[in-house]
């Protein structure tokens, strides 16, 4: 029976990340399943398939529709495993942490196919099952503070458990030997034995002084106003889209025609694309408040938050990088969130919020 220990919170964080997650991509690739033979999925991949890069390759769409049913089904049984997975992961169970590692694969690439995002968060909280904290609690080491030398699992030899040398024997009297000859008035019996040695000034001071987390790095600190100025770029620029959009969603509209005229014949609304509209602004505002929340985390010197905003940071920088194409202002967004990743991921920066910097 293993040892009751108390859950980390990175553990207890990707468990759930990895239920809730798994729930929702069985819920898409339902979707997805349930409309992949109808006529606006067949011209919807026709139309693909005639574009670049997939016009040379010669696929048909009956083929890609095979193809998308079959990574639906290694997407839906991938999540369900990891529903069951995910809930033995919170009871600390090692070989559900393993098969999940293994399982988050698959997951990942054929989830793809139904878009991705739950997967891709499986995937993440994944992550978060193997940082430092997680190892030690699914080995059964119990947790303790990194600065402090005297709690469970410090390393031996440190200096405050290093005792102090004993006294010489050959030093002290010992019971029944013979005592040393009369040496004048000035001699004491029985014999003073010797002052052990001692420890330098200070030593013994610092030695039991509990270890203290050294200062912040700059890398630190600069990922996290980097992340908190994106933050804010993109809830503003969500913002006044969103409300610009609103008051007059006509050239919109239009556009959106203009690239799927099927949306026409689907008896899609201009009101029915305002919802839409406001429900990815919703989304995004959301996320960039899960990102700032992180980087104040990471400040407080958590390894986990540090991670899962490096991860965050890097997912960032793919759909800027997408949004650059139409919109090349948004290049110095992606340079920022390029440098957050890169310092987030230097070696001060991970030995400080692991507790090792001095």
């Amino acid at each position: 029976m293993p040892e009751k220990l108390p859950r980390p919170s990175q553990v207890t964080l990707a468990g759930w990340l990895i239920v809730g997650g798994s729930l929702g991509a069985l819920v898409t690739v339902y979707a997805q399943l349930s409309r992949l033979h109808s006529l606006d999925t067949r011209e919807s991949i026709q139309r693909s398939l005639s574009e670049p890069p997939f016009d040379g390759l010669g696929i048909r769409v009956g083929d890609a529709l095979d193809a998308l049913h079959v990574l639906g089904l290694v997407t839906g049984a991938c999540a369900a495993a990891a529903v069951v997975l995910g809930w033995h992961v919170l009871r600390r169970h090692h070989a559900s942490r393993i098969a999940l590692t293994v399982l988050a694969v698959p997951l990942l690439l054929a989830g793809m196919a139904s878009g991705g995002f739950f997967s891709t968060l499986v995937a993440v909280a994944v992550v978060l099952l193997w940082v430092p904290q997680s190892r030690d609690w699914f080995r059964g080491v119990p947790q303790r503070r990194r600065d402090d030398p005297h709690g469970p699992g410090a390393r031996p030899g440190a200096p405050a458990d290093r005792p102090l040398p004993p006294p010489s024997v050959s030093s002290r009297h010992q019971p029944g030997s013979t005592p040393p000859p009369y040496a004048g008035p000035s001699t004491s019996w029985p014999p003073t034995p010797p002052t052990p040695p001692s420890w330098p000034v200070g030593a013994a001071e610092q030695a039991t002084r509990p270890r203290e987390r050294g200062p912040r790095p700059a890398a630190v600190t600069g990922a996290a106003v980097l992340t908190w100025i994106l933050c804010v770029l993109g809830a503003v620029g969500l913002v006044v889209g969103g409300v610009v959009s609103t008051a007059d969603p006509k050239p919109l509209y239009d556009e959106m025609l203009r690239q799927y005229p099927e949306l026409r014949d689907q008896g899609i609304t201009q009101d029915a694309v305002v919802v839409t509209l406001w429900v990815v602004v919703v989304t995004g505002l959301m996320a960039a408040a899960f990102a700032a929340v992180l980087g104040f985390l990471t400040m407080r010197g958590h390894d986990w938050a540090r991670v899962t905003l490096a991860v965050c940071d890097a997912v960032a920088v793919v759909v800027l990088l997408l949004v650059t194409v139409g919109f090349p202002p948004a290049v110095l967004a992606l340079a920022m969130g390029v440098v957050a990743v890169a310092l987030l991921l230097r070696p001060e920066s991970r030995a400080w919020t692991r507790g090792l910097g001095r």
